[in-house]
């Protein structure tokens, strides 16, 4: 298939992407919460926090992005979707692939995130390796 241009979609801005990310961080932290109010580890165990926490943000990136939606609450409320490069709906595997790369490279001094203003596709790095673009579906 053909990879999409920036003329043929809206590609989301850094600003849009922020937003979103921001609402789905309060969205985690709620349900790590949830998850941690109903015992279901020991919250003064630093090691399970960040097990759950992390394996929480997998589940819930991983199968939003997948989704028939495309996107999280955040970038759903920012009217935003993550596609591959040809416009498709990601896959699962692609979609998990993809929080991992972006929660341990475009993490590191959130250089990852800044490529976003230096990419022809505003593509972060976990988009450069995964192979996907996030666009304003508005």
């Amino acid at each position: 298939m053909m990879e999409l241009t920036s003329n043929q979609v809206n590609l989301a801005s850094f600003v849009s992407r922020l937003g979103a990310y921001l609402i789905d961080t309060i969205v985690l932290s709620l349900i790590v919460s949830v998850l941690a109010t109903f015992n279901v580890f020991s919250v003064s165990n630093q090691t399970a926090y960040m097990t759950v926490t992390l394996a929480t943000g997998a589940i819930y990136f991983s199968v939003l992005h997948s989704s028939k939606w495309q996107a999280t609450i955040g970038k759903r409320l920012f009217g935003l979707k993550v596609s591959t490069l040809d416009g498709e709906k990601v896959h699962f595997i692609r979609a998990f692939s993809r929080y991992f790369i972006m929660i341990f490279l475009s993490s590191l001094f959130y250089i990852g995130y800044l490529m976003i203003f230096f990419t022809k596709r505003k593509q972060a790095l976990h988009d450069l390796i995964g192979k996907t673009i996030v666009i304003s579906a508005k």
